[in-house]
């Protein structure tokens, strides 16, 4: 039987991501692509680990739902500072959703 123990979820997942995959692919890979080098050096500074990537966004868990939460904050303030020096066909916004619920033991 597996253990569980209590766990912090974040999910992110980006806005208008499969309408601009329909109208600029390349565009919206790269985008993808500048989130997750922008996002994963956060994930690891807050005690997050990436579970699963998905389309368009990260699932991840944290050991406490603090972490997640200063995680998304952090996410929140990187994106805005980027998005202000960026053209707005570049511009990146992800939603974030956090949840606390039991996680599988290592």
């Amino acid at each position: 039987m597996e253990a569980r123990r209590l766990a912090a979820i974040m999910f992110t997942d980006t806005v208008g991501y499969s309408a601009l995959m329909q109208k600029n692919e390349t565009l919206a890979l790269d985008l993808l692509e500048e989130q997750k080098e922008l996002l994963h050096p956060l994930i690891s500074q807050h005690g997050g680990q990436v579970i699963k990537p998905t389309s368009d966004g990260f699932f991840v868990e944290f050991p406490s739902v603090v972490g997640a939460v200063r995680c998304a904050l952090a996410a929140q303030r990187a994106l805005a500072e980027r998005n202000e020096t960026v053209p707005p066909v570049r511009v990146i916004q992800i939603r974030i959703g956090i949840h606390l619920g039991m996680g599988l033991e290592k």
